[in-house]
């Protein structure tokens, strides 16, 4: 069942185990799953390129000016010498944007980075 990609919950339902029996079974066994970052990465991509906006000024976005859409890696300092951050539109489920998700976790998940 875990080579035909069923859950955990979903084996442990067919099987009358709970969801941590499954799991430890699993662990113990050795099987992982493939990194859904990885596997998803052409989903990411039409994705980022759907909500990219238009680039934030030279150098990034300051504290004062970072809103709820606009992507946390910090790229440098601003004026006060504070930390300034990209500023791209973030992905739903990312404090980062399309390409600082890939460089944070994607590319380490594929042992690039």
């Amino acid at each position: 069942m875990w080579k035909l990609g069923h859950s955990i919950d979903a084996i442990g339902k067919i099987m009358d185990l709970t969801r941590n029996t499954v799991a430890g079974v699993c662990s113990r066994a050795g099987l992982r799953r493939v990194d859904k970052r990885t596997v998803n990465v052409g989903r990411l991509k039409e994705e980022g390129k759907m909500k990219e906006e238009k680039p934030p000024k030279e150098g990034g976005v300051e504290i004062e000016d970072l809103k709820d859409h606009h992507c946390r890696w910090i790229v440098g300092k601003g004026e006060l010498d504070l930390a300034t951050y990209c500023g791209k539109t973030k992905l739903k489920w990312s404090s980062y944007c399309l390409e600082h998700y890939e460089r944070a976790h994607v590319s380490h998940a594929r042992g690039g980075g």
